[in-house]
């Protein structure tokens, strides 16, 4: 969805994930939730985070959701090693936790499974952890007896053939009371209404008119920002070159229009404050 717009009013095209690659200041301890990840090691680093917390707090469907374009197979910009390095850093956080319920004596394992054969391949010369087993989606092998948690990576991208959205459907009911964190499913995934959201980090474009007089688009960018337990954040960065500023929080995921009124807002206050006024202020059209 593309929006025009006229001076001081801010523009997102949602949902678009070809954002430039993601830079801010490190993390505070007491702002974590609200810093956008400086790299993909600080994203996995929140994520996992975020997933304990979840898991922790009872949840055993939960959605992991990063959406950067490099993490997306199927994309040209995909980097495999990027997207197994976060599922990698989920699986040890959960495995280091203190006792907590999660994985019985019974069941120490927390299986990897992928879509992808050739993503599963890379994964399994590339994670050595003996309790993190890899495998493929909808394989016999995809659920064992010592299987605690499992971590689904990409369902329903590149499936190897086999019905992604049926198979995880099929692995939620077969798993019952054990942990299933799922981790950027492709859109239209059938199980992912079934989902709660432990992490999501999705990079947005942003673009606004500085004023009534110009006539090329200003670009920046914006983030929507969830870490359990936390609200979900929007974060603006109104220039694009690593400012970032918290725009607003919201109780539930946003809609379009939510994330849209809380970057207008946040975008006028910051030329405002930097002494470019917008005279008419001016209306939305799509």
């Amino acid at each position: 969805m593309t929006i025009a717009v006229h001076a001081g009013v801010a523009l997102l095209s949602l949902p678009l994930r070809r954002a430039p690659p993601i830079l801010a200041t490190a993390a505070e301890p007491s702002n974590w939730h609200v810093t956008v990840p400086r790299s993909y090691g600080d994203a996995a680093e929140q994520a996992a985070r975020s997933t304990l917390a979840a898991a922790r707090d009872g949840g055993r469907r939960l959605l992991v959701e990063n959406a950067a374009i490099e993490l997306a197979p199927g994309s040209e910009y995909y980097q495999p090693s990027e997207l197994i390095g976060i599922v990698h850093r989920l699986a040890l956080a959960l495995l280091e936790a203190p006792p907590v319920g999660l994985l019985p004596a019974s069941r120490p394992h927390i299986k990897l499974l992928f879509s992808s054969p050739a993503d599963a391949t890379l994964a399994g010369a590339s994670i050595l952890t003996p309790d993190t087993p890899v495998s493929c989606l909808g394989h016999p092998s995809a659920l064992g007896p010592r299987d605690g948690a499992f971590i689904v990576v990409s369902p329903g991208a590149a499936a190897g053939g086999i019905d992604a959205d049926r198979a995880l459907a099929d692995l939620l009911d077969a798993a019952s009371g054990r942990l299933v964190v799922v981790v950027n499913p492709a859109a239209g995934a059938a199980a992912r209404a079934a989902l709660d959201t432990a992490y999501l980090m999705r990079p947005l474009s942003l673009g606004y008119l500085r004023d009534s007089y110009a006539t090329q688009v200003s670009r920046g960018r914006a983030v929507l920002l969830r870490c359990f337990p936390h609200e979900w954040s929007v974060l603006v960065d109104a220039d694009g070159g690593g400012r970032w500023s918290w725009a607003g929080q919201f109780n539930a995921e946003p809609n379009d229009a939510q994330i849209e009124a809380v970057c207008r807002d946040e975008v006028t206050r910051l030329r405002m404050e930097a002494g470019v006024a917008f005279p008419d202020g001016g209306d939305l059209e799509s």
